[in-house]
């Protein structure tokens, strides 16, 4: 018995004009602005507006996985990348460097002149200091240290991928928690009742 299974509904290419009805929304113009400048015309253009995106988020995943955007490869090779970032500090110096050491020219008897004749006198030449020659030259020393402002970004998405942040309905519920304190108010008297106060405090202190 032969089973026909439902054949998969293939999307239709992109609308060119539902993707610069995106690029018009980017430039800062609201729905009905930016459905017009797309050349799309509807009599409800805020639902046509929600239409395009949401088909265009539904395209989204099997755009992405045929470039190789995987979840697994996002994750594996930029977000836990980010959470072990580093970055390269510059240190720079200056030092002296010696282009020619000192030199020094020993002392030495003259016996003769410089046309080699024998004096009648000798002489003592002292001994001569030629100083270094050096020069003035701009190093830098480089030291790969953490990255803490990427590592934050890193950490920051993986909690929210991985639903650790309350959602926006968890932070509303737990804002709207008010709970209620009886205050006896008052010296109580035979044959009266005891006054009281109600305080109502929302869960975060606020009365």
């Amino acid at each position: 018995m032969l089973i026909n299974k439902p054949k998969k509904k293939r999307k239709h290419p992109v609308d060119p004009r539902h993707i610069e009805f995106v690029r018009q929304l980017g430039k800062g113009k609201d729905r009905k602005a930016a459905l017009e400048a797309a050349g799309i015309h509807s009599k409800n253009p805020r639902e046509k507006g929600r239409q395009i995106i949401k088909d265009l988020e539904e395209r989204m995943p099997a755009t992405m996985a045929k470039f190789g955007l995987t979840p697994d490869s996002l994750v594996r090779d930029l977000l836990n990348p980010l959470c072990y970032a580093t970055e390269t500090k510059f240190f720079p110096y200056r030092v002296e460097e010696i282009v020619t050491p000192a030199k020094v020219i020993p002392a030495e008897v003259i016996t003769h002149d410089a046309e080699g004749k024998k004096l009648k006198e000798p002489f003592l030449q002292p001994a001569v200091v030629i100083p270094a020659v050096t020069r003035t030259v701009q190093k830098i020393e480089t030291r790969d240290v953490i990255s803490w402002k990427p590592r934050r970004d890193g950490l920051d998405i993986a909690l929210q991928l991985g639903g650790y942040y309350p959602t926006r309905s968890e932070q509303e519920a737990n804002q709207l928690k008010v709970g209620v304190k009886v205050v006896l108010v008052g010296v109580p008297r035979p044959g009266q009742p005891m006054a009281r106060a109600i305080e109502v405090a929302s869960s975060n202190g606020d009365k």
